[in-house]
């Protein structure tokens, strides 16, 4: 079972833990992701095996002038999709963090 999510892995606000890119920072970042496949982890659990990969992403202008990277990921554990699809979990890890788009519907988001 593999199903894709779209949503942003990294923007130009502040995160949660108070960290800020540039767009700069945001163009490395989206070169890095298309040179090697980056697997998503729970919540920085890198001890733990990854519930999905980046396969596609770009760089967008948001609405509020800010830019964020774009991606489809594909995720292949269950748990992890009906948990996001509950909206109990708003957030992974790639190298930076994944945070869902705020008009996230199931069936909108999905690439098949």
């Amino acid at each position: 079972m593999r199903e894709k999510v779209r949503g942003y892995v990294a923007t130009t606000h502040r995160d949660s833990r108070g960290h800020k890119f540039t767009k700069e920072d945001l163009k490395q970042m989206l070169d890095q992701i298309r040179k090697r496949t980056q697997p998503i982890f729970r919540q920085h659990r890198i001890n733990e095996p990854p519930v999905g990969k980046i396969i596609d992403a770009k760089l967008e202008k948001l609405k509020d002038g800010e830019y964020g990277i774009l991606a489809i990921v594909e995720f292949y554990d269950r748990k992890t999709l009906q948990e996001i699809d509950c909206g109990t979990l708003k957030g992974f890890s790639v190298a930076v963090g994944f945070v869902q788009t705020q008009n996230y519907k199931r069936k909108g988001a999905r690439y098949d």
